[in-house]
């Protein structure tokens, strides 16, 4: 499995120079399995880059993903309208939310496009679209199993567990801490995973004050999360657009007190679970551990 980060900032974009190491594109995280499977999880600003890649990966050949909201809000579905692939005929996608409606589904991504917040409606997209309103039951995606458990956030929101080729890896993005069941819920959800994606909008001082009822978490949760869940690997995630880099920089260096084993998502970084398999070479540290001598390998690189 290999994970590759196009977007990791919250709420809206911030194309900034202060912003440039860890990126300023909304949530987007490309999925390849080894079979060659292409997920997709969220839809935010980041996503046009993705499909500017896959036209030049797969040229004249068709081009099948599968796509998988945490919710709707905007900063999670904004890059849909500029996601080249689906103007282009012979192309499929398969669209998948948890305990929304179809309709809602459809509309969730046609309602941005409808006059006169865009030139052109979705009829413009000629590639298959699919829709599906799921439970929290698994799901079997051409053999990965994938798994979801509802968050705290206003208007909803779902985390989702992928396990496949040996490796699990967890994105729980738009999360508040606080709610005993939805708390417990994601604990269940994020154990043993080789590399949890978790929400950091916040400052722990934000999320218990000024923020609190705002649907997001800390990097503190983050590593309470990673601890009692036994994860490997703690990927920070969903930045404030209020925070440049040295800022986030500052966040990681926290949670590594507590987790030493913790980076801050950035645009272009690549994770290989479950080898240790360098995909992509960055500037700065390398955060990788062993549970024992047995145990799967896996490296991260941030910019």
């Amino acid at each position: 499995m290999k994970i590759k980060f196009w977007g990791v900032r919250g709420s809206t974009p911030t194309p900034e120079r202060r912003n440039a190491r860890y990126g300023g594109n909304t949530p987007c995280i490309e999925i390849r399995l080894a079979n060659g499977t292409l997920i997709i999880l969220d839809c935010g600003s980041g996503l046009r880059a993705l499909g500017k890649r896959l036209l030049r990966e797969f040229g004249h050949n068709p081009i099948n993903g599968y796509v998988f909201f945490t919710h709707f809000h905007w900063d999670h579905i904004q890059g849909i309208p500029f996601f080249l692939p689906l103007y282009r005929e012979g192309d499929s996608f398969f669209f998948h939310a948890v305990q929304r409606k179809e309709e809602e589904l459809k509309r969730a991504i046609e309602g941005q496009m409808v006059s006169p917040y865009f030139p052109v409606d979705t009829s413009a997209m000629q590639a298959l679209r699919n829709f599906y309103d799921l439970d929290t039951s698994p799901i079997n995606i051409c053999g990965a199993i994938i798994k979801s458990t509802p968050l705290y956030h206003p208007q909803g929101c779902v985390a989702y567990r992928i396990e496949a080729d040996g490796a699990v890896f967890v994105l729980a993005t738009d999360t508040e801490p606080g709610s005993p069941a939805h708390d417990s819920g994601l604990r269940d959800l994020a154990e043993g995973a080789d590399v949890l994606v978790y929400d950091a909008q916040y400052t722990p001082e934000q999320v218990r004050g000024e923020k609190k009822g705002w649907g997001h978490s800390s990097w503190l949760e983050g590593t309470r999360v990673a601890l009692e869940s036994h994860v490997r690997q703690l990927v920070l995630f969903h930045h404030d657009p209020d925070h440049d880099d040295p800022f986030i920089e500052g966040l990681v260096q926290k949670a590594r007190r507590l987790f030493p084993d913790v980076v801050g998502a950035a645009e272009g970084m690549e994770v290989s679970l479950p080898e240790v398999e360098l995909v992509r070479t960055f500037k700065v540290s390398v955060a990788s551990r062993s549970r024992s001598s047995g145990a799967r390998g896996q490296r991260t690189h941030a910019l």
